[in-house]
């Protein structure tokens, strides 16, 4: 996992080059990594430990953050939707 390019910074240029308003810039949470597959969704290969893995995918974040601060994103949400599976009894196991 590396950053090579920004994700949606031409999105938010466009955006910005459209609005009045502040825009807003909504991007996955790093936990959908781990709640979409965990360890098992990971390349024990590439990652052997999964502390690798998450500092890879920190970096990647820190990269597409700063881009968008860059261009003047200022209203960044990070989607964290699998929190509501924690409301799943089963889920949560």
């Amino acid at each position: 996992v590396r950053y090579a390019r920004p994700i949606m910074g031409a999105d938010f240029d466009y955006l910005k080059s459209v609005s009045k308003a502040l825009p807003k810039v909504c991007i996955p949470a790093p936990g959908v990594a781990h709640f979409r597959g965990g360890r098992a969704a990971v390349d024990k290969k590439a990652y052997p430990e999964m502390a690798e893995f998450w500092h890879d995918l920190s970096a990647a974040y820190r990269g597409e953050v700063a881009d968008l601060a860059r261009r003047g994103c200022r209203y960044l949400q990070f989607d964290e939707v699998f929190f509501a599976y924690l409301c799943d009894p089963k889920l949560r196991e």
